[in-house]
């Protein structure tokens, strides 16, 4: 993901957080985000090689879906092959 590409995700990231009804997903990684996002609705740890695998998509696409929704979405990340992500919000 580009930088540009990236901070407009993270952009809409934070912008769906807010009101997710007017902030849909127009694009197939937005809608990809919140497919995950879905999926860790549990709080169980995740690697991002486990939520690709779940979710069917290549793992650096959901490295980078995974790093920009952290923050915006309410995820604990730590940087381990055991643990991974877990969304704690």
């Amino acid at each position: 993901m580009r930088k540009k590409e990236k901070d407009a995700f993270e952009k809409w990231a934070i912008a769906y957080r807010a009101d997710p009804i007017v902030n849909l997903s127009t694009t197939p990684s937005q809608a990809l985000a919140i497919l995950i996002h879905d999926k860790m609705s549990d709080g169980k740890w995740r690697t991002a090689t486990v939520i690709a695998d779940e979710v069917k998509e290549p793992l650096s696409t959901v490295q980078n879906i995974m790093r920009s929704i952290k923050t915006a979405w309410g995820y604990e990340a730590v940087p381990s092959r055991t643990k991974g992500y877990r969304r704690i919000m």
